[in-house]
């Protein structure tokens, strides 16, 4: 009963983006919570979004926002780095 409370409250708060955001908000907190774990390719990232999100309009505006782009080199992929504190991560 407990663990079931637990994994019901876990589920709530996981899915407070239907609270009140916009798309772009809600695409806005998930691409940062998502880059703030690591490196993505913009595929990888994409497929880690949930499908509402992935398939929005707002997407590439709210990455270019948030992100910078890394040219490949080598056998590198394209990566996607996050904005800190308003100032690309060097």
């Amino acid at each position: 009963m407990v663990q079931e409370m637990l994994g019901l409250l876990i589920q709530i708060l996981q899915e407070r983006r239907f609270c009140g955001l916009s798309t772009a908000e809600s695409l806005r907190r998930e691409i940062i919570f998502k880059l703030a774990t690591g490196d993505f390719t913009h595929s990888q990232l994409v497929k880690s979004l949930p499908r509402d999100l992935s398939k929005s309009d707002e997407l590439q505006e709210v990455l270019d926002d948030v992100s910078v782009y890394c040219n490949p080199s080598g056998m590198n992929q394209v990566l996607i780095l996050t904005h800190m504190l308003g100032s690309p991560l060097s």
